[in-house]
């Protein structure tokens, strides 16, 4: 469906003509640049009460009867370049063209169930971003130390979303899980694996670090809660790519429809910095796998409270060699980090290029195509997503190891 609206630039007086690619998501946010002076454009719809669709002009535009240059939007779907101001594009149709296309060349078939089954998986998809506010009170709460009310909350939501029964955590986990895309699951699956390998192998001292790894975990949790806040508060900005990765879509690089960087600008930077303090996980099963205790280092002297001090962009080479741990860090640039963490970024939006100084040679500008920047963005949100995937299952089979210590012990 494609909803069409008539607005004229409160900066210059151009007139655009919005053609509006209407997804599953409740609130969708648009943020363009006025063809005609450059400046943003920002527009929302509310989907909370179909058939009814609300319209709500945030920034620099009025409604008005006159046609004027075609726009392209969507927050789901991919808009080539060559089709931005196509008035007969569907960004509908083009991505069934895409995936059927790939289909032919793969030489896929799919039956009827198969096609219902991928249907109900893709709404899903298509849906995390609802599942998101339900989702968030729950992890809240947890983040608060108030697990029977995070445990009942969970419970409430488990008719339409039935992992939730098990409670919070095993929620958040499943949520987590659900966000990666097919390559990414396969990373999480094998860290998985090799983690496994290494606590059967060296159980007694597994054993140690979980009881440490239990005693500090809730804090790297909640602080991975605020790298999915911060996500899905911009969802609008990151959808098209992160739902073209959950299908499985071939994207292209030009086809974002939404960029609205004040939203994103400091967020590769943020979630860098979690992302790094999450790494002390995988430093100290490196540890273990290497026949040392969990919280002695190769070089001499060097300890757990050590490598916490160090800068967080060196803090993954202790496990570079172990490639079912460093391959989850594959999106791990510090140069992007320090442009984003320390607010060097400098953006063109006639361009959609980002400039910025590398912390040591200030006078050195880089620069990153904003499409390769929103792909960076989720990249990190998919790591973090494994990652908490990762410090849930330790802690879990730290209460199952305590629970059975104790009952042996009764």
């Amino acid at each position: 469906m494609i909803q069409r609206i008539n607005v004229k630039c409160l900066t210059c007086g151009t007139i655009s003509t919005l053609r509006i690619d209407i997804g599953h998501s409740k609130e969708q946010k648009h943020v363009f640049n006025c063809s005609g002076c450059g400046e943003e454009i920002e527009i929302k719809l509310d989907l909370s009460n179909p058939p009814n669709v609300g319209l709500d002009l945030v920034n620099n535009c009025e409604c008005c009867d006159e046609e004027g240059i075609i726009e392209n939007l969507s927050s789901e779907n991919q808009i080539p370049e060559s089709y931005r101001h196509d008035p007969f594009f569907s960004p509908g149709i083009f991505a069934a063209q895409q995936l059927f296309a790939e289909m032919k060349e793969k030489g896929v078939t799919l039956d009827r169930k198969e096609y219902e089954r991928g249907v109900s998986e893709a709404e899903r998809i298509l849906r995390l971003d609802d599942e998101w506010p339900k989702i968030k009170r729950a992890w809240s709460q947890f983040n608060k130390n108030n697990i029977t009310l995070a445990d009942n909350i969970s419970k409430q939501n488990s008719i339409q979303y039935p992992e939730s029964a098990a409670g919070a955590l095993h929620w958040i986990y499943d949520f987590c899980a659900r966000t990666l895309c097919n390559g990414r699951i396969q990373l999480l699956i094998d860290a998985k694996e090799k983690i496994y390998e290494i606590a059967e192998k060296y159980e007694e001292e597994f054993d140690k670090y979980l009881v440490y790894h239990s005693s500090n975990v809730k804090n790297r949790i909640r602080k991975y809660y605020s790298i999915f806040e911060r996500f899905f508060d911009a969802y609008s900005e990151y959808s098209q790519l992160f739902i073209s990765y959950k299908l499985n879509r071939p994207f292209i690089k030009s086809a974002l429809s939404s960029y609205d960087f004040a939203k994103t600008r400091d967020f590769y930077g943020f979630a860098f910095e979690v992302l790094g303090s999450g790494a002390v996980t995988f430093a100290a099963i490196q540890n273990i796998e290497a026949g040392r205790e969990y919280d002695t280092f190769a070089t001499k002297d060097f300890t757990l409270d050590n490598y916490l001090q160090i800068d967080k962009v060196n803090r993954i080479k202790c496990f570079e060699r172990i490639p079912e741990f460093i391959n989850i860090y594959s999106e791990y640039n510090v140069s992007i980090r320090n442009g984003s963490h320390h607010a060097t970024f400098e953006y063109d939006p006639t361009k959609k290029i980002i400039s910025y100084q590398p912390k040591k040679d200030p006078q050195k500008i880089y620069t990153i195509d904003y499409f390769d920047y929103i792909n960076g963005c989720v990249e990190l949100l998919f790591s973090c997503s494994s990652m908490v995937c990762i410090d849930i299952l330790l802690f879990i089979l730290a209460m199952k190891k305590q629970k059975n210590k104790k009952s042996r012990h009764s």
